[in-house]
């Protein structure tokens, strides 16, 4: 049996993490093409609503997505049950899960880019920051699932 779980941003976390918009987006197009034959017959109304639920969904998503990407990409995480390891920019740092002191979870509770969670790590000499596009949520109470702190954040940048 394998002794740890290596996590990094991979094609199966895109996947994830982009099937709510797109579902959405293909929803809202199905719906737009049922109400009307022709794009053109569309009234101002209906363009301003697609138009407002587009930016509302997909462009913070998108911004969020953006915003995570860039530690997503240089972050390696490598857990087992008793050990914690971060590799970030080809620097590793080692504790054991008992010298994590707080766990904080940045999240929306309801909103469509739920699935982008920040983490913040706290370590008596040290604060670490994840990303859900390195390991999902449910990976991730496997092993803090006693330490998390939620806290709502509409927009939880890294």
């Amino acid at each position: 049996m394998k002794e740890y779980n290596h996590y990094k941003f991979n094609t199966a976390r895109l996947i994830n993490i982009w099937l709510l918009p797109v579902l959405s987006m293909s929803f809202m197009f199905v719906v737009l093409n049922l109400k009307s034959d022709t794009l053109q017959n569309l009234s101002g109304v209906d363009i301003l609503a697609f138009s407002l639920f587009f930016i509302f969904l997909v462009g913070v998503f998108i911004f969020l997505f953006i915003n995570h990407l860039s530690i997503a990409l240089r972050t390696e995480l490598i857990l087992s049950r008793k050990t914690f390891e971060i590799i970030k920019n080809k620097k590793s740092y080692k504790c054991d899960l008992s010298e994590i002191t707080e766990v904080i979870e940045y999240s929306t509770a309801r909103l469509p880019w739920s699935s982008i969670i920040k983490w913040k790590l706290k370590v008596a000499d040290k604060e670490i920051v994840i990303s859900s596009l390195t390991i999902s949520k449910l990976n991730f109470e496997r092993y803090f699932h006693d330490k998390t702190e939620e806290k709502i954040s509409v927009f939880p940048r890294v």
